[in-house]
């Protein structure tokens, strides 16, 4: 699931992103699944 998705504590996932800014990523495919309006906020205040 790690290969696939970014789940976890918003730790976890800031160093992810970070991680993947550094090997070049400048693109991310988000994919809300229930609520598309709470995960999109959710995503911003992860990054903010």
């Amino acid at each position: 699931m790690d290969t696939l998705a970014l789940v976890g504590t918003r730790d976890d996932l800031l160093a992810r992103i970070v991680t993947l800014e550094q090997a070049g990523v400048d693109e991310l495919l988000i994919q809300p699944v229930i609520d598309p309006p709470t995960e999109m906020a959710q995503l911003a205040w992860l990054l903010a």
